[in-house]
């Protein structure tokens, strides 16, 4: 993020203000456009779209409280982070401003050195969250074009893109709790790749444990260990399918369990085998072949949302609203192309995922 490539709006009814901010924030780099009370800095805000505003509160007619209401209330101006600039320290006044939409909230007099840092820090979270969007977007589109979860060497090449620009970004990111956020999203993309070039392309034996056991390393890695696991799967299982496929099938669902989870909770993850598809999950297999399937089941603490049901009843038709509904799209195609079939339920506790496997 290049900070000539940034367009500030600094709204203050002191001319004296604002002539010491827009000489600051220019010396730092960026492109700086003012206004002197709260409407005009309101119809800046609309013809320029500038990616932050500096808004002071106590203005004349329009003050910085109403500029805020209006700016959220339109559509084109409602993202653009407001960072409040007043000599109101009441406390009320800063949870007022919050509510009002608010990114920050700064008492005067102010320290130019802690607005800098304060302006880099909101324009860096909104340049990450403008990329997170685009990415999305693209793995959405993908999604619908993929095979039954197959991507392909394209999407591969803009995953690695997407690890490497974020991971950039992670190391001018002051907040850490958004630091770690951003360093799950380079995780999960991270197996989007593997999921593009799987390591191991051709079918064949493969140990449903030992697939397991490395889902489930993986996602405690990225959860940081706030998440438990409880297995109870027969040894020596096995399947005929792609390795890097069904790893990816079962980390989508167990990172889609954790995401969601309270912190603290403990996933559930039982196998049987020896297991007949019900009845209403026929369709979705080539033959309903009685006893050849192993039931994978995957128990959480979430409410159980019919709209997340829904994806597994046609994968490849779903339109995903989040990248976690993505997720179960990829499993279900990737279930599917290995004549199998899966489901959403209702728990006892939460809700749970069931998958079937020709064994």
């Amino acid at each position: 993020m290049k900070p000539e490539s940034m367009t500030i709006l600094t709204v203050d009814d002191t001319p004296a203000n604002i002539r010491l901010l827009t000489h600051y924030l220019e010396k730092q780099g960026y492109r700086v456009i003012t206004a002197e009370d709260g409407f005009e800095g309101f119809k800046a805000a609309m013809q320029h779209h500038p990616d932050l505003i500096l808004l002071d509160v106590m203005m004349p007619g329009t003050d910085g409280y109403e500029v805020c209401e209006l700016l959220k209330a339109e559509e084109e101006t409602k993202n653009i982070p407001v960072m409040f600039l007043t000599a109101k320290a009441d406390v009320e006044d800063k949870i007022r401003g919050f509510e009002m939409g608010a990114v920050d909230y700064i008492t005067k007099p102010f320290n130019l050195a802690e607005i800098s840092t304060r302006v880099e820090n909101q324009l860096t979270m909104k340049h990450i969250q403008r990329q997170n969007v685009r990415y999305r977007k693209l793995i959405q589109s993908l999604a619908h074009l993929s095979n039954r979860g197959k991507i392909g060497e394209v999407f591969a090449n803009a995953a690695r893109e997407a690890v490497q620009t974020l991971e950039d970004e992670l190391e001018s990111v002051a907040d850490d709790k958004f630091r770690e956020k951003i360093r799950v999203v380079c995780h999960q993309f991270k197996h989007f790749v593997s999921l593009a070039i799987p390591e191991q392309p051709l079918r064949g034996p493969v140990q449903i444990r030992d697939i397991l056991d490395a889902a489930i390393e993986d996602v405690q890695e990225a959860a940081n260990g706030t998440v438990q696991f409880h297995v109870t799967i027969p040894d020596g299982v096995a399947l005929v399918g792609d390795r890097g496929e069904i790893y990816q099938a079962l980390w989508n669902v167990l990172f889609n369990a954790y995401e969601a989870s309270s912190g603290g909770s403990t996933i559930l993850i039982q196998a049987e085998s020896g297991q007949a598809v019900p009845g209403e999950l026929a369709r979705q297999v080539a033959g309903n072949r009685a006893g050849e399937y192993l039931c994978i089941r995957i128990s959480d603490d979430v409410q159980f949302d019919e709209a997340e049901a829904k994806v597994f009843e046609d994968p490849l038709q779903a339109d995903p609203g989040s990248i976690g509904m993505v997720r179960y799209a990829a499993t279900a195609g990737i279930v599917l192309d290995h004549e199998g079939a899966m489901r959403m339920l209702a728990g006892e506790k939460g809700r749970q995922v069931e998958i079937f496997l020709p064994m």
